[in-house]
């Protein structure tokens, strides 16, 4: 199976219509990969009724103290949900910082290789753990 047969084609995330309204932008490849690992991270278990165990338990750290273990425990996170729902990301890793100057903010970098393929890409995203923003 290529890579191409693995990620065929989807909507675009956020979606994006034509002027006219009709029709729908779609992603392939890489770029179809990395905007369903945002829209995995952003997703809360049980938000979709019909894949109600689809998602990232990402905001049950909304206002934890930010600690080594809680980091730990957030890198854990990520990495289930990964290898749970994206067979198309064969290697991966994931590094968290703080975001300078915010004591309530991680910075989440992901790296991975494309399943069956040498096709690098990574995602950073933004967590903010005192609810006020989504991931970026």
């Amino acid at each position: 199976m290529t890579m191409m047969q693995q990620t065929d084609s989807g909507w675009s995330f956020p979606p994006q219509f034509g002027t006219d309204g009709d029709n729908v932008q779609l992603v392939s490849g890489a770029m179809q990969v990395k905007q369903a690992l945002n829209l995995l991270f952003m997703t809360k278990i049980g938000e979709r009724l019909n894949h109600p165990d689809y998602g990232c338990r990402l905001d049950q750290y909304l206002f934890e103290q930010i600690s080594a273990p809680v980091i730990v425990r957030i890198e854990d996170t990520i990495n289930d949900a990964i290898v749970e729902f994206e067979p198309r990301v064969a290697d991966f890793s994931i590094e968290i910082t703080l975001v300078e100057d915010n004591a309530f903010r991680l910075h989440i970098k992901l790296g991975y290789i494309l399943a069956n393929s040498d096709i690098k890409d990574s995602l950073s995203v933004v967590l903010d753990l005192q609810g006020e923003e989504a991931l970026l």
